[in-house]
């Protein structure tokens, strides 16, 4: 059965009951095939983002020659589709960004460059993640809608649990988690929306703004640290 809370953790595992008093085993070809599958998908919806198009799940079971009735057994809506489809590009930039600045002891440097890597990369989704942002406060207005938006989710938060690495000892665990967490609310379709709609900033003074905005926060950190408050 599938899952949305924690979107990338599909079961996608059929399990076959053998006759003999066994352990039931996973048949091994089968889930190899449904990966692939998955992954096909996956693909199609990411070069159909490149060309321009938010593509829902009709259009990448098109692409792919796959039924749609597959496809939609795997992506039952659009926003679960564009979710993983750009959220695991997006959590390994994320990662890679933190990784390379983990040798960066200066807390504001560590974080501006690791904004001025990700920034960009989040213009560059912003039309998936509007889209994804409209589907989901649309299906909130239901009372059944229980899910989280996937970026908000586990692996996006452990990607960017180092981040402020150098202030780890400072403070109390449950400060730190805190401090990381609200300094990766400015990566969201949110602030973009703040900044690109309402302020009416365009791409290169978006990228300052966040950027300007991240080194505020650090700055909050460190002089709270200093004071001996911690949020």
């Amino acid at each position: 059965m599938n899952t949305i809370t924690v979107f990338w953790y599909y079961s996608g595992v059929m399990i076959f009951r053998q006759a003999a008093p066994r352990p039931p085993k996973p048949d091994g070809g089968r889930i190899a095939q449904k990966q692939r599958t998955r992954m096909q998908l996956l693909q199609a919806a990411r070069d159909l983002r490149a060309s321009g198009r938010v593509p829902s799940v009709a259009d990448v079971a098109d692409a792919t020659g796959i039924s749609r009735t597959t496809a939609y057994r795997y992506f039952p809506t659009q926003e679960t589709l564009l979710a993983e489809a750009i959220a695991d590009p997006l959590i390994d930039a994320v990662a890679e960004a933190v990784a390379g600045v983990r040798d960066q002891s200066d807390v504001m440097k560590r974080v501006d460059a690791a904004f001025a890597a990700l920034a960009p990369l989040l213009l560059q989704h912003e039309p998936e993640l509007r889209t994804l942002l409209k589907i989901s406060l649309e299906n909130s207005l239901g009372e059944a809608h229980k899910r989280h938006m996937p970026l908000l989710s586990g692996r996006w938060i452990m990607a960017w649990e180092n981040i402020l690495d150098p202030l780890r000892s400072h403070v109390p665990l449950k400060t730190y988690a805190v401090m990381v967490r609200t300094l990766g609310t400015l990566l969201s379709v949110e602030t973009l929306n703040v900044l690109r709609d309402a302020c009416d900033l365009d791409e290169k003074a978006t990228i300052n703004a966040l950027r300007s905005a991240a080194r505020a926060m650090v700055s909050g950190f460190l002089l709270q640290i200093h004071k001996g408050k911690t949020p």
